[in-house]
């Protein structure tokens, strides 16, 4: 694209030549294709055909050759009124500067000299090289994009609150502060013959910053953060307050943002922490194992290793990962507002999921936490959603009623097999229930005096077993208390 201002004088030129522009005429304007030409005019395309348009005759039919002809035609007068508003302007302004990308790669930046003396094998290290500090550069780029232009005017404006700013951008400014530093380092130690000891540099800024600490932080948090988001949205979406979507959609059209929304730039940091160590073997690929940065190099990349099972093991020990995700496949437009759990602010550990059949034959998913266990089934009205079957069930008001599966086997029409395989859970929570829309409501209910109960069948024997252990295990750790958070 050509300077701004280059566009707009050369605009005044033309109008102060008097280049002439019929208003009525099919054929365009000098004026109108030199600004086509630049990207800022808006226009209708005509013929350069006379009364011939677009390959048709007076009588409307198509000919190819007509049609052949008038592209060429137009191709042809195209270039010849380019090159000549472009020679008119040059005359006038001078010849504007190119804007070029640049050179992608480390040889087309250093010096021819310095590139002919190096073998294949230091060509290719220095590439690799040159591809870890360029993409640190971006990188670093990126999260000052985001604190400067999300969070700061996030938290000035008020769209949301200093704790929704904690959830989502966690310790996001300590990481970008590390990695500035790293990329300060990389400008210092670059010669013109590249970078000789990276393998050295990223030890000690890696072990200086206890990466893996911060990286476990961010990344553990990072689900729930997106979730916090999606929530701040949809409130402003519910009182119809347009301003924070205008915003997140205004920012995208920045260059930086390189037209991503928020919620995928957050993943930045996870992403690159992971291309550290492929990046660093393939430097060590092309270093000499003579050479003193080779060792530094093997440990950098068992650093990097060891951080990323690191911070995997955190993900999985305090992330939301998948209670975020179990919370979003409920469908909250179609239940009960007994059945609205909050799984995320509960923020309690998930300890067994699995698949199993109720008593009408409909599969089920079931996810035991340690404060409560959750039945649901397929949404009839929101596919690839889910609903909650029944109350969730708090672990100290939950029993396990084996033994008196058996007394209603006529009523169930459950055979040996299968009674062996189904567990019959109630939920004594229900008791004083008997309005309509409560636990007692359903097929399964006991008598008058107790709380729902749900059959579930399992696969095998065993799984039910397995299913049957962890439920009163858990009910033996939750000693009497446990609280369910309801939206």
């Amino acid at each position: 694209m050509l300077d701004e201002s280059f566009v707009d004088g050369a605009t005044m030129m033309f109008k102060e030549n008097a280049i002439p522009e019929e208003k009525n005429s099919k054929r365009y304007s000098v004026l109108q294709r030199f600004k086509n030409t630049l990207g800022r005019g808006e226009g209708r395309r005509h013929s350069v055909a006379g009364k011939v348009t677009a390959g048709k005759t007076l009588a409307g039919k198509t000919t190819p050759s007509t049609s052949s002809m008038a592209r060429r035609s137009r191709t042809t007068s195209k270039k010849k009124m380019h090159r000549q508003m472009f020679d008119q302007s040059r005359a006038y302004y001078g010849t504007p500067p190119k804007m070029s990308k640049g050179s992608q790669d480390w040889a087309g930046q250093a010096s021819p000299s310095v590139v002919g003396r190096m073998d294949k094998s230091e060509k290719k290290k220095q590439e690799a090289v040159f591809e870890i500090t360029t993409g640190e550069s971006k990188y670093v780029d990126g999260l000052s994009h985001i604190e400067a232009v999300y969070s700061n005017v996030m938290l000035t404006n008020s769209f949301v609150t200093a704790s929704e700013h904690l959830s989502i951008f966690s310790n996001l400014p300590a990481i970008a502060k590390a990695h500035a530093e790293l990329n300060e380092m990389f400008k210092r130690a670059r010669t013109g013959e590249g970078i000789a000891n990276m393998g050295e540099m990223v030890v000690d800024w890696f072990q200086q910053w206890e990466l893996e600490k911060e990286y476990g932080i961010y990344c553990a948090n990072l689900a729930y953060g997106k979730h916090v988001l999606r929530k701040v949205i949809q409130k402003y979406k519910v009182n119809k307050d347009g301003r924070f979507e205008a915003f997140l959609q205004a920012t995208t059209t920045l260059k930086k943002s390189q037209r991503q929304m928020l919620q995928d730039m957050l993943d930045a940091p996870r992403r690159r922490l992971q291309n550290y160590k492929l990046l660093l073997v393939a430097v060590r690929k092309f270093t000499d194992y003579q050479l003193p940065d080779a060792g530094h190099l093997d440990h950098a990349i068992q650093l990097l290793t060891g951080a990323c099972h690191e911070v995997d093991k955190v993900v999985r020990d305090k992330g939301r990962d998948r209670i975020v995700a179990i919370q979003e496949s409920i469908d909250m437009q179609h239940v009960n507002s007994w059945q609205r759990v909050d799984l995320v602010n509960d923020n309690v550990p998930l300890m067994l999921e699995g698949e199993a059949t109720l008593k009408d034959g409909k599969p089920c998913k079931i996810f035991l936490f340690q404060h409560m266990l959750l039945i649901t089934k397929e949404s009839k009205h929101t596919p690839g959603k889910v609903v909650i079957v029944g109350r969730p069930t708090s672990l100290p008001h939950l029993e396990i009623e084996s033994e008196r599966v058996a007394s209603f086997k006529g009523k169930t029409r459950l055979g040996e097999d299968e009674l062996a395989c189904t567990i019959s859970i109630r939920n004594n929570d229900a008791v004083s229930g008997t309005t309509k829309g409560t636990l007692r409501r359903g097929l399964n209910r006991i008598s008058s005096q107790t709380g729902k109960s749900t059959m579930i069948k399992f696969a095998s024997k065993d799984e039910r077993q397995e299913w049957a252990s962890a439920i009163m295990g858990c009910k033996d750790q939750c000693n009497g208390e446990a609280v369910i958070t309801f939206v």
